[in-house]
């Protein structure tokens, strides 16, 4: 495509002086201003204004299409298409093939056939680029489509072992189920992942039979967080559990396909290669070993990996692209060098190409044998690009073959584009390959220095200046990379490490030098038995950078832990950072002002003052003093975990428990107060309402005690175990006097048995259970049971402040804001919906729930990753 297709004009400045003077035009009037070659404007303000504006636009629009003539347009073609992934994903409901795949084939063929028409062609291009985004993550869902668990429950599973991963405590299988015992109209999943402890583990390829308890595919634990479920749909994942007892052999014939058979072998393998890593070294050694050669890392102490994390080297242990360049760069140079002592080789033969095959040999033999992850499978495609590159003769890292990589990526996995390791391994190396163009490009205009001045310099000065350079390009690779990928890290983890440069300037020695080039050579050692020998300066190097990830976690404050900041940051962030990396003129400064609004918008985002989880049994509430205090009910402590770090909370779970200042308990619920509107909280024992007649203004009736429910802790009465005729009086009562005091306690209970809802709906304002409600119950009180919780998943109520001149008053129903009775159009009062619970409720601002934000019920989403329970 021509120069002229893109732009119509030159980007030198005399061009642009003629277009801009094409536009103003040539006649001059009394008052106008005067165009001049050079650059100098006369006449009013307004006008010069204009005419700069003018050039401004025009030299914009040139220095893009000299871009986009010299091959920057590809990139962003990708990141358009990275873009319509994304829109996918975020889309309200489900498309449908037969409508997104003509719809992009239709933008793809008439973007073909207007190639040649200017800006026409860029426009069409961009669509066709964002529909085929759509189109791909549509397709892709439809794909791997696979029947899920419905509801929990206790089973008899038989069936093949497709894979066996070592845990700390145990083991992991990943089971293709053969019979499994479900309820009526549940269809067989595709796989079924459980844990086990009884030893010995089973084999890969073996048939067995087991008792496990099984559970849908859970979901975003924290609203807008991290969907599992929707991890476990693309992996066609479609039940977790763990198994009772030791599993049985099972009687199932032969094998139900090559596939499996294939699959088994690998995981065989695997298996094996780490099982002598951990016999010759033994501990967190042994098991940091494995998972950087066969990419298992559940034996890895949770001590290990949290120092790891806190220290910021946590990269290490994931298999990316660091792993896989240290891997195929070594033969790749080990090749090369060899084949370089031969002097015929090296003069007459393509000696390079032939490394960078025998590279990309051992690059994928390191895919399969490292189980093939998601960020494996995407240092391997960047890496595959990269040596069929310099097989074919073209440059080798550029940002066109970044983009390549990910949109081979992103069009066999469009899901990736959400994991986090896709977004921070693709920052991470746009950064680095636009720094280190911007650095060559810069040694390029500085001088040479002559050949006879390194004459008479000393071996040793040539040294220093080598191991110089080497340290400060590892200082610059970590500082442009924790840059670039710190605000990502932040919007998945809640944590950063400030640290992070010290212990990655003193671990990657270690890691470059010691750990994965012995890595290489004990698994070409170990055919031969040599692998015990070789492995042990891997474990040296190893043990050095653990003692170097628990010094630099020690130092850290917090561990790291800041909070939840939101997506804009990150999504800003990145934003300027593609438009900083992929153009090349002095427009691209234009992308700071992105990243310094996401600095600008981290301090704005709120935290929840309710969390609730997707199964209704672990309940957080926000303290007056401003810390959370959790309950966690069964299996809820991962949940409470990610909890309290999205809350910027560095303590742990066990100092967060809610205690009887927080929550009171009996057999059949669980009572919390919350801090509600306003600064002013009740006693214990007493809780702020309106005032009765005769009552002082400001003052909290006391609770006089009736209707007593022993706690399990021995603490004493539940605070809302408060008599009919109190509750009577209070509703004979006005609602609140001019003078009464701005503030109010919201009472929430969390029912966990039928008998409980007679007493606890009508004296509550939120009901929190894993049970069916009574509708009657939605009449009280804002109501999330397990209806609720299947629709939504996990939930946030956010508190608010009422505006001035506004109080929070107590009213029958439930306290809301001065002037919003809660009812509905027809003045009746509606709580079965979240909008209209939202209407009524004291504080609540918004709600959010599992699968999306929303300001009002959204309950007819529906996306296949869903299971259908929660649809």
């Amino acid at each position: 495509m021509s120069y002229k297709t893109w732009s119509g004009m030159g980007d030198d400045r005399t061009r642009l002086m003629i277009g801009l003077k094409r536009r103003i035009g040539q006649r001059r009037r009394p008052g106008s201003f005067d165009f001049e070659p050079n650059g100098i404007f006369r006449g009013g303000r307004i006008r010069r204004l204009l005419a700069r504006l003018e050039l401004a636009r025009l030299s914009f629009v040139a220095a893009m299409a000299h871009d986009l003539e010299y091959g920057r347009g590809f990139p962003w073609l990708v990141v358009c298409f990275a873009i319509g992934v994304w829109g996918y994903f975020e889309l309200p409901r489900e498309p449908q093939p037969w409508a997104t795949v003509p719809l992009a084939a239709f933008l793809a063929i008439f973007a073909f056939r207007r190639r040649r028409r200017g800006h026409a062609a860029i426009i069409s291009l961009i669509l066709a680029s964002l529909a085929t985004g759509v189109c791909a993550g549509n397709v892709r869902t439809w794909s791997v489509n696979a029947p899920r668990l419905v509801k929990d429950g206790t089973r008899s599973v038989t069936g093949w072992v497709e894979e066996v991963e070592p845990r700390e405590r145990g083991y992991r299988l990943t089971i293709r189920p053969v019979r499994i015992g479900i309820d009526e109209g549940d269809a067989l999943p595709r796989l079924v992942r459980v844990t086990g402890r009884a030893q010995p583990p089973p084999r890969p390829g073996d048939a067995i039979t087991f008792r496990a308890r099984l559970s849908p595919p859970q979901g975003p634990v924290l609203p807008g967080g991290y969907a599992f479920d929707r991890a476990a749909y693309f992996e066609q994942i479609g039940a977790y559990g763990f198994i009772y007892g030791r599993p049985e052999p099972a009687l199932l014939g032969r094998s139900p396909g090559w596939r499996l058979e294939v699959v088994a072998a690998i995981s065989r393998l695997r298996t094996q290669i780490g099982s002598r890593i951990r016999e010759a070294l033994p501990g967190d050694s042994g098991a940091i070993a494995a998972a950087l050669i066969v990419g298992d890392r559940g034996a890895v102490s949770e001590f290990a990996q949290e120092n790891l994390r806190i220290a910021g080297l946590a990269h290490v242990l994931a298999i990316s692209g660091m792993h896989m360049a240290l891997v195929a760069g070594a033969i790749f140079f080990v090749v090369r060098g060899g084949l370089a002592l031969s002097p015929g080789l090296a003069l007459n033969c393509p000696i390079r190409s032939w490394a960078a095959a025998a590279a990309l040999v051992a690059a994928t033999a390191y895919l399969v044998i490292s189980g093939a992850s998601i960020a494996t499978q995407r240092a391997y495609v960047m890496a595959a690009v990269i040596f069929v590159s310099m097989i074919v003769g073209r440059p080798a890292v550029t940002m066109r073959s970044v983009a390549l990589a990910a949109a081979i990526v992103l069009a066999l996995s469009p899901e990736a584009l959400l994991q986090p390791g896709f977004q921070m391994s693709f920052l991470a190396v746009i950064a680095l390959v636009a720094a280190y163009r911007g650095w060559f490009e810069w040694r390029k205009g500085s001088p040479r220095i002559d050949a006879s001045e390194l004459v008479g310099r000393s071996r040793l000065l040539s040294a220093i200046r080598f191991v110089g350079f080497w340290v400060g390009g590892l200082a610059m690779t970590s500082v442009i990379a924790g840059v670039a990928t710190g605000p990502v890290a932040l919007a998945h983890f809640y944590r950063a490490s400030p640290l992070g440069l010290v212990a990655n300037m003193a671990a990657m020695p270690f890691v470059s030098l010691l750990i994965m080039p012995f890595a290489v050579v004990s698994v070409l050692a170990m055919p031969f038995g040599l692998d015990p020998l070789t492995l042990q300066p891997m474990g040296i190097g190893i043990d050095a950078m653990l003692a170097i990830a628990g010094k630099v976690a020690g130092w850290t404050p917090s561990g790291g832990v800041v909070g939840a900041l939101g997506d804009w940051p990150a999504v800003l962030s990145a934003a300027g950072l593609l438009w900083l990396a992929l153009w090349t003129s002095r427009w691209r400064l234009l992308g700071i002002i992105p990243v310094v609004a996401a600095l600008g918008v981290a301090g704005l985002h709120e935290r929840p003052d309710i969390l609730i989880s997707e199964d209704g049994r672990t309940i957080a509430v926000r303290t007056p003093q401003g810390p959370l205090a959790v309950s966690t009910g069964p299996g809820g402590r991962f949940a409470a975990e990610i909890w309290l770090k999205a809350d910027g909370d560095p303590a742990s779970l066990s100092q967060r428990k809610a205690n009887a200042q927080v929550m009171r308990c009996d057999d059949r619920a669980c009572v919390f107060q919350v801090a509600g509107a306003g600064d002013h909280h009740g006693s214990e024992g007493q809780i702020p309402h309106a005032a009765a007649p005769g009552t002082p203004s400001g003052a909290s009736i006391p609770l006089p005690g009736p209707l007593q429910q022993p706690d399990r802790s021995g603490v004493g009465l539940t605070p809302i175990a408060r008599s009919r005729e109190m509750r009577d009086r209070e509703e004979r009562a006005p609602a609140v006097t001019d003078t009464a005091p701005v503030g109010s306690v919201l009472v929430l209970s969390r029912v966990e048995r039928p008998e409980a809802f007679d007493e606890d709906c009508r004296r509550a304002d939120i009901i929190v259970t894993h049970l069916e409600a009574p509708k009657d119950c939605a009449l009280h009180a804002l109501v999330i049971d397990t209806r609720f919780l299947e629709m939504h998943g996990a939930a946030a109520l956010f508190l608010k402040r009422p505006p001035p001149g506004q109080r929070v008053l107590s009213q029958p129903n439930g306290p809301v804001i001065d002037g919003n009775d809660g009812g509905n159009d027809d003045g009746n009062l509606d709580r079965n919906t979240p909008a209209a619970a939202m209407r009524s409720l004291t504080g609540v601002r918004r709600l959010d729930v599992g699968f999306a934000h929303f300001e009002s019920a959204r309950s007819g989403i529906n996306r296949p990753w869903q299971p259908s329970g929660k649809r």
